[in-house]
């Protein structure tokens, strides 16, 4: 296949007609090279425009049945005003906001002439339905994706912006942000809508080739630009737009905020590894040991303690469904566990299970259909990855978001009867299926979001991570983890800010990163409490030495004995500031000085972080070096 670019000015021969209608108008387009036509509405909306495309009014070119050696022409993506916002490198002060990691930002200072290609990325990450890859093996992964379909423009710091939000057609859509000196000496971003997308078709064992998705994928667009001006034109005001905006659509988390700050701990119970003859599990912490462990943080001044517990359950060595909540004997017995469970939820504190829901790796369970409940994708094949759990290698198919929702209503009745009142969930991807039953992309993130909404309301407190988050699924959701702190690093992002934590503190519990994984402590700490991010940790009682051949090979310095130290002087350190502003949202966060932030709530309370080596002086105010200070009005 050939894909070839066609604007309205590419060919002499384009029709654009142009039909008033309420609160805006409609275009008919008909292209002059292509023949392809298409038919969009623009409207005024109270803060600026609306477009609106339905694939119902896009017509592909076919050539008559006469016609010898013309193919048909098929529309593979839409991109509305591309150059909207642009600018030259220099020409004025301001940035592009990405919602790339936590927040990035785009100075249009520099002209990037040595670098070859800008920015792409899909919303969400790619479609896992259309994989491109041979032998249709998934490698699981974390990158930075884009968890919020939107982008910001700002031209003049609290003078002008322009703030894009796609309301539908996201799931389907990309970030396209070009810096000047990349294909043009414009700074520009743009969403770009998609219809088809390549896909690798496998013709035998050994032989694939690339083809274009024949139907079109049916995406309704709905992209909102609103225009911003003084204080809502900048990265904060662009935040606080946003936030709003979920709030009068009902997608902002309520109720599910701690009044004390929470310590986050992801306890390893055991791991496998291979024998002699048969795996072996290695006991890392039995619930006699969690229980001292947490009475210990208790005892030590820690005032909430959220526990997120993986490898308690036998299905782990021996990948049987009637495993799957049958605890492991080395761990503990059932009344340890209720026991745990009751007086941690007593005294304020949580135990949760992590459940992964990636794949399906039994013969059977919870009712899956293959060609019904499992990522079966356009080129008639399923999805899987392979994982080895000791000497055993696991195939496994991936489940898709019906197998999830059945997955979980099987779990729910488990989960009730061991007493367990909260999930830290490893979600499905979010792609399209080709089965019995076809899933789009954008149906898969409703399933998906309406299971997490409803595993809260049958089980307790649902944690999900932020990479795999969408506005849909953190509405259901009660906290988020492994919120990075960090950007993509691409040489044109010039700063990070704390976008989620913009839109989010006040809503939900926000975590950090596991912080024994992760170098520069106090740096990190300084921008948990910037950033209003609570500490979280890896965490076992036994040695990790012992986890060498295991498949938590990874976990290399997890002692609790070792880190018992470091994880109360964290906790300390991030409970002072941010024991002021639990339940609040941000409302200011401005740079005082270089290396110098002031965060301040809507309780009045300010935060003042200094990250310098030197003291900060402001009238009355003194923030020693590596510290902080809280203002209250």
């Amino acid at each position: 296949y050939k894909i070839n670019q066609e604007s309205l000015l590419t060919s002499g021969n384009t029709k654009t007609t142009v039909t008033k209608v309420e609160n805006g108008f409609e275009a008919s387009i008909l292209f002059g090279e292509s023949g392809i036509a298409l038919k969009y509405r623009v409207l005024l909306t109270d803060q600026g425009i609306k477009v609106l495309l339905n694939p119902e009014d896009i017509q592909d070119y076919e050539p008559d049945t006469g016609a010898k050696k013309e193919r048909p022409k098929r529309l593979v993506s839409v991109t509305f005003f591309p150059f909207l916002g642009s600018t030259k490198a220099g020409a004025q002060d301001g940035y592009f906001l990405l919602p790339d990691g936590d927040g990035a930002l785009v100075n249009f200072q520099e002209t990037y002439e040595n670098i070859i290609s800008g920015y792409q990325k899909k919303y969400y990450g790619g479609d896992a339905g259309l994989n491109d890859n041979f032998n249709n093996q998934f490698y699981i992964k974390s990158p930075k994706e884009l968890n919020y379909p939107l982008y910001g423009i700002v031209h003049g710091v609290k003078d002008n912006g322009l703030f894009v939000y796609i309301e539908k057609g996201d799931c389907n859509a990309e970030l396209i942000m070009n810096p000047a000196g990349v294909r043009t000496d414009y700074y520009y971003i743009t969403n770009r809508f998609i219809f088809r997308q390549p896909y690798r078709h496998k013709v035998n064992s050994t032989t694939s080739s690339l083809v274009m998705q024949e139907a079109i994928t049916k995406v309704d667009v709905q992209m909102n630009i609103d225009l911003l001006g003084g204080e809502e034109a900048d990265y904060l005001g662009i935040a606080k737009h946003y936030r709003n905006l979920l709030k009068e659509k009902g997608m902002l988390p309520e109720n599910t905020v701690s009044e004390k700050v929470p310590l986050m701990l992801d306890v390893l119970m055991s791991s496998v590894k291979p024998g002699i003859f048969f795996n072996k599990i290695v006991p890392m912490t039995t619930l006699e040991q969690l229980k001292d462990i947490h009475s210990d943080l208790k005892a030590s001044g820690v005032k909430r303690t959220i526990v997120s517990t993986a490898g308690m359950f036998k299905d782990n060595i021996t990948v049987k469904a009637k495993d799957r909540f049958h605890l492991k004997w080395k761990i503990g017995r059932l009344s340890e566990l209720t026991d745990l469970t009751e007086s941690m939820r007593a005294g304020g504190d949580l135990l949760t299970v992590e459940m992964s829901y990636y794949a399906h790796p039994y013969k059977s369970y919870a009712g899956i259909k293959p060609k019904t409940d499992l990522i079966y994708m356009m080129n008639k094949n399923y999805l899987y990855y392979e994982d080895k759990i000791g000497l055993k290698k696991v195939k496994s198919t991936l489940l898709n978001s019906r197998g999830f929702e059945k997955y979980v209503e099987a779990d729910t009745k488990e989960l009730a009867q061991l007493k367990i009142s909260g999930v830290t969930m490893e979600l499905p991807l979010g792609a399209s299926s080709y089965g019995d039953s076809p899933i789009t992309r954008e149906k898969s993130f409703e399933q998906i979001a309406d299971t997490v909404k409803s595993t809260k309301a049958s089980v307790g407190d649902v944690y999900v991570y932020q990479n795999q988050g969408s506005p849909q699924v953190l509405a259901g959701a009660s906290g988020m983890k492994n919120i990075s702190m960090e950007t993509s690093l691409f040489p044109y992002i010039t700063d990070s800010v704390p976008f989620t934590a913009i839109v989010y503190h006040g809503s939900m519990d926000l975590f950090s990163q596991t912080l024994n994984t992760l170098g520069d402590s106090d740096v990190r700490k300084l921008k948990m409490v910037e950033w209003g991010v609570y500490p979280s940790f890896d965490l076992t009682y036994e040695d990790p030495d012992k986890l060498l051949y295991s498949g938590n090979w990874y976990l290399v310095s997890s002692r609790y004995s070792d880190w018992k130290d470091e994880i109360l002087e964290t906790y300390s350190f991030v409970e002072g500031a941010l024991k002021y502003v639990t339940g609040e949202t941000i409302t200011d966060h401005r740079v005082l000085a270089t290396g110098v932030v002031e965060v301040t709530y809507s309780n009045q309370v300010s935060i003042v972080v200094n990250y310098t080596d030197h003291a900060y002086e402001n009238g009355s105010l003194h923030v020693a070096p590596g510290s902080y200070e809280v203002i209250k009005q």
